[in-house]
């Protein structure tokens, strides 16, 4: 979970805002405010122009009056480079609708903050955050207490898959997985250290004699090379999503999308394949189709697929196009509904290609003449 996924926006920065009860409109500046909505309570938030993925979150906790009522307030803010500046930012566009002081300032993940806002215990009486209470979900490594009776697992229905699945999504990425990699990083780094060691020695030893060549055995005839593998078609499930399957049972498959990064993104449809080493059911990403096939030779018609599809679409809007604009150079379109006719002009214009932009030319000389032609009329 990254820490901006829990952050709703409502206003974007420099915008103003109207306030109940407060007698001016409030400029959210350069930050964007918003609200972290939790199953039992919801939060006040900002969000600065300078967060990124590495920021934790801050709760500011306010207290003051406000008509002679105690008053106070929980701001979450992202982005602040020290506990000074939040509560600086939570006071300006929060603290100063009612008469408030900074009482504490606590930094937390977003996997935590999400957990407490979700307890209802905690909730039952408005009050501040309290710092011991939001200390008890931070860097939670599992939902469930794992059972082991020294055989088997007795706990997560006996199942080690739900285990790992219930780790992966409640260590806040903070420990389980990320020592595994370093472990990983370091041996990798040992390996090429060794590799470049070998590399220089192999370069100073000296070259020996070559030894006479033994008379070569008849070759044995080589066997037959195995065919490729047959995967079953691939399907395409709609929207940008296409499915491959392992084998002709059809057992397991994968589902790959091209996201709005222009990444191309597989996930795993079954529990037996979903051990990845970016962690458990986490999809893939590759930045060509290429490299996905390469991985995954199950997509390897995608490719093909998708050629085909964008040639068909092309050619049957060319052919479209080029139809309309030979209606109106010939004067076959009904020319006394100019909007319709402006309108699909524009949108053809929009699109040219090497076969069109000629006949583009001479259908607007033709439309022109003809308002031309009216426009006299009229005069």
């Amino acid at each position: 979970m990254r820490n901006i996924d829990i952050f709703k926006q409502l206003w974007v920065p420099h915008q103003s805002r109207i306030v109940a009860g407060f007698d001016s409109a409030v400029n959210s500046g350069s930050c964007a405010i918003g609200v972290i909505q939790g199953s039992c309570r919801m939060l006040n938030a900002i969000v600065t122009e300078t967060a990124t993925e590495d920021d934790q979150w801050r709760i500011v906790n306010l207290k003051g009056h406000k008509d002679n009522i105690p008053a106070f307030d929980s701001i979450a803010v992202l982005g602040a480079v020290d506990d000074t500046q939040a509560s600086a930012l939570a006071g300006l566009q929060f603290g100063r609708m009612f008469d408030s002081a900074v009482d504490s300032v606590i930094e937390t993940n977003p996997q935590g903050l999400m957990r407490y806002l979700a307890v209802p215990h905690f909730h039952k009486n408005k009050n501040i955050i309290r710092e011991w209470q939001l200390d008890q979900f931070q860097d939670v490594t599992c939902s469930t207490v794992p059972g082991w009776d020294g055989i088997n697992l007795t706990s997560h229905e006996g199942q080690t898959s739900h285990l790992m699945l219930d780790l992966q999504r409640n260590d806040d990425h903070g420990g389980l997985l990320r020592s595994f990699e370093a472990e990983i990083q370091g041996l990798l780094n040992q390996l090429d250290q060794h590799q470049a060691q070998q590399t220089s020695q192999n370069e100073n030893i000296p070259a020996e004699p070559a030894e006479p060549a033994e008379p070569a055995e008849p070759a044995e005839p080589a066997e037959p090379a195995e065919p490729a593998k047959a995967y079953p078609p691939i399907e395409d499930l709609g929207d940008g999503y296409y499915q491959a399957f392992k084998n002709e049972k059809k057992v397991g498959s994968w589902t790959a999308h091209l996201n709005t990064s222009g990444e191309w993104e597989v996930s795993a449809n079954n529990a037996q394949t979903r051990a990845w080493n970016r962690g458990f059911g986490a999809p893939r990403f590759f930045n060509t189709i290429d490299e996905m096939i390469a991985k995954y030779p199950a997509f390897g018609e995608l490719a093909v697929l998708l050629d085909t599809a964008n040639t068909a679409s092309g050619n049957k809007g060319n052919s479209d196009d080029a139809d309309y604009l030979n209606q109106v150079i010939k004067g076959e379109v009904d020319f006394s509904k100019p909007n319709e006719v402006e309108t699909k002009l524009e949108d053809i214009g929009s699109r040219l290609t090497a076969e069109t932009n000629d006949l583009f030319e001479q259908a607007v000389t033709s439309y022109s003449v003809y308002q031309v032609g009216q426009a006299s009329q009229i005069h």
